[in-house]
């Protein structure tokens, strides 16, 4: 994991956290938006924790540049910044996850290893935003945290088919 960070404190417990689980290694760290940038693009991460309010250059920015040198490379947002400022922005260009610093350390820890697996990572309520969001959808119902989704009922006149039907033996 490669931990971006302007707060020294933070990364410190940060590191300290992710110590404790036997399958997680803090093996880069930056606290400036160009030095996330050159940590990340020459060195060999499995996921990248970045904080959207650094010094240097602005997160979009340092987002661009590491999507460019390692596209598959998953970032993890980690921040102060509630999910409604800047969740939709980060996960647009390019972020698979968006975690506040309100969150739990159980909470972070799935967050990491899902993302490290190659999925994405949301809370239920930015789920919602999520869903919210779709052209024509209207929530319908959160499901439960083991879920962790958004039921969205289809835009007018619009099918949907459960996995495993057959669409044509219907007709």
């Amino acid at each position: 994991v490669f931990v971006a960070d302007d707060h020294d404190l933070f990364r410190a417990g940060l590191k300290q956290l992710l110590a404790e689980d036997k399958d997680i290694l803090v093996a880069g760290e930056a606290s400036s938006g160009e030095d996330a940038v050159a940590g990340v693009t020459t060195g060999d991460y499995d996921v990248v924790l970045l904080d959207i309010s650094m010094p240097g250059l602005h997160w979009l920015e340092v987002m661009s540049q590491v999507r460019k040198a390692k596209p598959n490379l998953p970032i993890l947002i980690l921040t102060m910044h509630p999910e409604g400022q800047y969740a939709i922005r980060a996960l647009r260009a390019g972020a698979v996850g968006y975690l506040t610093k309100k969150a739990a350390p159980d909470e972070l820890l799935a967050a990491i290893t899902r993302v490290a697996q190659g999925r994405r990572y949301v809370t239920n309520s930015l789920a919602e935003q999520l869903a919210r969001a779709l052209p024509g959808a209207h929530v319908v119902k959160s499901l439960n945290t083991v879920n962790c989704g958004v039921m969205v009922a289809p835009p007018e006149g619009a099918t949907m088919f459960v996995s495993g039907d057959d669409p044509a033996a219907k007709a």
